[in-house]
């Protein structure tokens, strides 16, 4: 398996096998169907991976971000999209673009 595959990519919203809605916030090499996952209702992390309580916990789909924070205000989706980028900017820093000749 390709390293580099992932299912759910940072900052993809889930919704869980119990109806709650997440942003994935990391994936784990060779657990491409469990990653980490913030809850949009309350910021909990849930790491699918390696928490014993989450073993039942499954994605049951994806969303568009914006279904779900429709009725949010702008405030709270500028809230979780920052939190995402900062997450991702974790694990994939931004490199400068360099320009080709």
């Amino acid at each position: 398996m390709n390293a580099g595959f992932c299912i759910y990519p940072v900052g993809s919203e889930v919704v869980l096998s119990d109806g709650r809605h997440a942003i994935v916030v990391e994936n784990h090499p060779g657990f491409v169907q469990r990653p980490t996952v913030r809850l949009l209702e309350d910021g909990k992390e849930i790491n699918l991976r390696g928490d014993r309580n989450a073993y039942n916990i499954t994605i049951v789909k994806t969303n568009d971000l914006g279904e779900h924070m429709a009725n949010q205000g702008k405030n709270g989706i500028d809230v979780i999209l920052a939190e995402s980028l900062k997450e991702l900017s974790k694990t994939r820093p931004i490199e400068k673009l360099q320009s080709r000749k």
